[in-house]
């Protein structure tokens, strides 16, 4: 043998031994953990404690931190075996923090997809529990798209297509959606209710999945780079979820005011249901007893690597992670040898050489920096694409970059270069193969990796990658890969050259639109304002479409983020720039609306309308002598419309003028503030909007419409049966249009208020049921709310058990009070405490009659809320007539003298009770009592505190329905 083939043989001899090294460290570490016996005991027991709770009770949550390296996961996962064996799911995402931004959802959608995976493995009948009831629940087209958009596995189970792709890694979290992009001329309008929408959603398939009984742990790591609306769902989710599901959380330390921290006990429950696990350094026991596992030092001869073990201990700080580089150093530095036998050490030798590196960064770029220049340039790639990066985005990117590819004319496929070019980190254990890519085998190693990029190099590297993966793939690839390329032409955009700039801009509106959809609002934003950034004053002549476009998208998501300052500053860049088109100046009007209305301005947002309506769409609305027009307009409009019936109005065509349907939808914002802003204006908005219909034919804002305009007929005196007619129509013309988003607004008028007055209450509850559901379903959370709490009052005077009307009550105030519907929450309260009163429950006043307890007490929340007022006086009225307190039934039949009550149900209501109070004075005046024995003997009971009467008044009807 020669003196070369030696040395080759040799070094050949020493890669095998390094490989067999690392190889024998992974795996006894991953078998075994040392020196966390009380974190790992800690661990099982909250898991068990999990499955022997309550099924209806809140979701187990645990948290583990510690620093990097620590070993967090590695505990974490000493769980997936325990799960297993009791049929359960282990499913685990992981957040990267080298992504500014990407798909909103991407790292829930991968432990979902986890979950899928396993379910597919466990055969028809497991499929069949979790698949029925999701199709049952959801089962319109448009809710499961939505669905789709967040974790797009779930459509495998939604249209029975089973082994099928899962979720790209290092990608977009979306499938091919190539053909489901906005285009330019569409509005964001429905993104206004798509929040609402998939959280709704998301409740519902939370709730069936962890009613399967089998246990679920999701593990999520690395919380401290959670995005915005990862954790906004979270919320959701630990809100939603019932054991035994359990959230598992890894996470470096931070301060208390992180906002997941803020997440976790932002709930009373959340003490109850969580164990937090802090990982410290190892002890030179636990050191001492890890390097001999390590190293396959039997446990009798442990004390043999007490001094290396020491050394250890001293350089590391008991970090684990630490602990294993550095023994892989130690042999790469000949200070860690094999002799055939055994591992033998110089310590004398490894103390004067000192600390091998100053921190574990530094090591791992050092250890990088051995491996060959075509190896490190493939893990700079890695870095910057994300922990996890998919063969054909890698092979695609090597291919381009690498000067050996360029020049020979390779014909290999993408994955086959990229297998190639990592095979040499995987062997060093710098990361790993998985599913139809590569991982990091950890953070630290990602951030090494990416530190070997000169600061003034990585815009323009990160720069490089974008424009090679957007000008080679296909526009379906480009379409999955979209957050990819996006975040890289964001991380270098201000050198993207002229020639690129629009095709640049155009990917960042893909993405925020992509996002938008989503209802990921923070990450839309940071894809529009990176597109904003990159446009020029002549864009508006150049590319005036793009240029409306990419500020109207802004401007919508700025509104729906409360960044208020950034819609004024968007709005008039628009209103400058959009002078020559009328319809654009009215979207822009109508997001400056919206910002009116969630500040509750809505004065100033009724006079914004009025003013751009009279000078852009010709559509002049009186501000003086209203009650007058009002009149004349309402004289109009019966003209119109006599004679007219159902049959005739479906017979007509839908408007299809764009400035028309524009026009109409600000009329219809407008009849909405006006409500609240200036009341006297709404039926002259009402008239005016119907009139509009009937001449030019079918909108989306005729049902509301006609809604409204049934209930001012109701207001004016006329006939109810007239008020119906109109509320019949506007159920049909919405039904025949599929205009779910305005159900909630006409269930609320039609059987909140019309029908209430020619239909037995009883037969409107389920019509308002399914208007608080709606509500929810599709985003219109205040007037699903409004609906929700005119089922209350309906439920109580409607002849059902007193214990029924307070399970419903309690119901949709916990609704509320998770959607923050303060309004109605308020009024719905004032209820929830009579009812309580009635049914003579703890914490009632100790005078029934008076309307105090736990649910309501402050009287001040009705101060400046005419409607709560008006409820509170009505339910006082009720309670004071029951237990025979009329003249304190009078009095409060006084007080709502002094409100202008609208003639509603509740007008009804208040006469009846008043009238059986007079009439019941009237009978005292010539009686002592009018109680029977019983009724007095009850009476008396009560006001003594017996429980027992609890018991016999919660099924009492109340009298009012008949």
């Amino acid at each position: 043998m020669s003196k070369r083939q030696g040395e080759m043989s040799c070094e050949a001899g020493s890669r095998n031994l390094r490989h067999h090294l690392q190889k024998q460290i992974s795996l006894r570490t991953e078998r075994r953990l040392c020196g966390r016996t009380h974190e790992e005991a800690l661990l099982v027991n909250s898991y068990y404690a999990s499955l022997t709770t309550n099924a209806n009770s809140p979701a187990t949550k645990i948290i583990i931190s510690g620093e990097s390296g620590m070993g967090k996961s590695v505990l974490a996962e000493t769980l997936r075996q325990s799960v297993s064996e009791d049929d359960g799911f282990f499913i685990r995402g992981k957040f990267d923090q080298s992504l500014e931004y990407g798909s909103a959802y991407s790292v829930i959608a991968s432990a979902f997809d986890e979950f899928i995976y396993i379910l597919e493995k466990r055969g028809d009948a497991s499929w069949n529990e979790v698949a029925n009831p999701l199709r049952h629940e959801i089962h319109k087209t448009d809710h499961r798209q939505i669905l789709f958009e967040a974790i797009p596995s779930l459509r495998r189970i939604f249209e029975g297509r089973r082994g099928g792709a899962t979720v790209c890694i290092g990608g977009s979290s979306s499938e091919d959606l190539s053909n489901s992009n906005r285009s330019l001329n569409e509005t964001t309008a429905e993104v206004r209710s798509s929040h609402t929408k998939l959280h709704y959603l998301m409740k519902k398939f939370i709730r069936i999945v962890s009613s399967v009984g089998d246990p679920i742990v999701m593990l999520l790591d690395d919380m401290q780079w959670a995005n915005a609306s990862s954790l906004d769902l979270l919320k959701t989710l630990m809100l939603s979820a019932r054991n035994p599901f359990i959230f598992m959380f890894t996470m470096r330390p931070v301060q208390k005011d992180h906002p997941f921290y803020q997440l976790i006990y932002a709930h009373e429950e959340t003490p109850a249901c969580l164990t937090e696990i802090e990982l410290r350094g190892l002890s030179e026991d636990a050191i001492c007893e890890l390097t001999s596992m390590q190293l396959g030092i039997p446990e009798s001869k442990s004390s043999r690597c007490r001094p290396l073990s020491d050394f250890l201990c001293r350089v590391t700080n008991g970090n684990p992670l630490y602990i294993r580089q550095q023994i892989i150093s130690l042999f790469d530095d000949g200070m860690l040898c094999f002799d055939g036998n055994e591992w033998t050490w110089n310590i004398a030798a490894i103390e004067r050489a000192g600390m091998l590196s100053g921190d574990i960064a530094s090591m791992v770029s050092d250890k990088i920096k051995r491996l060959p220049p075509h190896s490190q340039h493939v893990l700079k790639i890695c870095a910057c694409i994300g922990a996890e990066v998919d063969f054909n985005i890698l092979g695609i990117l090597v291919r381009k970059t690498s000067e050996h590819y360029k020049s020979d004319g390779n014909d290999n496929d993408n994955e086959t270069i990229a297998r190639r070019e990592i095979a040499t980190s995987v062997q060093e254990g710098l990361v790993v193969e998985k599913d139809n890519g590569v991982a990091f085998v950890h953070d630290a190693v990602q951030g090494a990796a990416y530190s070997l990029l000169p600061a003034d190099e990585i815009p323009s590297f990160h720069l490089s990658l974008g424009r090679i993966l957007q000008k080679n793939l296909n526009s379906a690839l480009l379409q999955r890969y979209l957050f990819t390329v996006a975040n890289q032409l964001a991380r270098g955009r201000n050198l993207i050259p002229e020639a690129e700039r629009i095709n640049a801009i155009h990917i960042f509106l893909r993405a925020g639109d992509e996002e938008s959809k989503m209802a990921a609002f923070v990450e839309a934003t940071f894809f529009y304002e990176k597109g904003l950034s990159m446009l020029l004053d002549q864009d508006w002549r150049n590319h005036y479409r793009l240029s409306c476009e990419i500020h109207m998208r802004t401007a919508e998501i700025a509104v729906l983020n409360g960044a208020y300052d950034d819609v004024d500053r968007l709005l008039d860049v628009l209103f400058l720039n959009t002078k020559g088109s009328v319809d654009d100046q009215l979207r822009a009007t109508y997001i400056k609306v919206k910002k009116f209305a969630s500040l509750e301005k809505a004065g100033e947002g009724v006079d914004c309308s009025i003013q751009a309506l009279d000078s852009l769409a010709g559509v002049k609305i009186p501000t003086r002598n209203v009650t007058m027009h009002s009149l004349i307009a309402l004289a109009k409009t019966r003209r119109l419309l006599k004679g007219i019936d159902v049959t005739s109005i479906l017979k007509r065509p839908p408007i299809v003028e764009k400035h028309m349907k524009t026009t109409l939808r600000l009329l219809n914002l407008l009849a909405t503030l006006s409500v609240n802003g200036r009341t006297e204006m709404l039926p002259l908005i009402v008239f005016m909007i119907v009139q509009l219909n009937m001449k030019y034919g079918l909108s989306t804002a005729m049902p509301t419409a006609f809604a409204w305009y049934g209930l001012i007929l109701t207001v004016f005196g006329y006939k109810a049966t007239e008020a119906a007619k109109f509320a019949d129509i506007a159920n049909s013309v919405q039904d025949h249009l599929n205009c779910t988003e305005t159900y909630p607004i006409v269930i609320m008028l039609s059987y909140g208020v019309m029908y209430t007055f020619t239909t037995p209450l009883s037969k409107c509850l389920p019509h308002l049921k399914d208007g608080y559901e709606l509500g929810l379903q599709e985003g219109d959370v205040a007037h699903g709310m409004v609906c929700a709490h005119i089922h209350g009052v309906c439920s109580l005077h409607s002849g059902r058990s007193l214990k029924t009307v307070a399970a419903s009550i309690e119901k949709h105030c916990r609704s509320m009070t998770e959607c923050n519907a303060t309004s109605s929450l308020r009024s719905t309260l004032i209820y929830q405490q009579a009812v309580a009163h009635l049914m003579g429950l703890p914490g009632s006043s100790t005078d029934a009659c008076l309307l105090k307890g736990n649910f309501f007490s402050d009287e001040s929340c009705c101060k400046n809320n005419a409607h709560a007022s008006e409820h509170k006086h009505c339910a006082q009225l009720v309670l004071a007539y029951m237990f025979g307190q009329y003249e304190l039934a009078l009095q409060a039949s006084e007080e709502l003298h002094k409100v202008k009550m609208m003639r509603s149900m509740l007008f009804y209501i208040v006469a009846f009770y008043r009238g059986m109070a007079a009439l019941a004075l009237l009978n005292f005046s010539h009686k002592q009592s009018t109680l029977d024995e019983r009724g007095e003997d009850k009476l008396t009971d009560y006001k003594a505190g017996k429980q027992e009467v609890a018991d016999e008044l919660e099924n009492l009807p109340m009298p009012t329905e008949g």
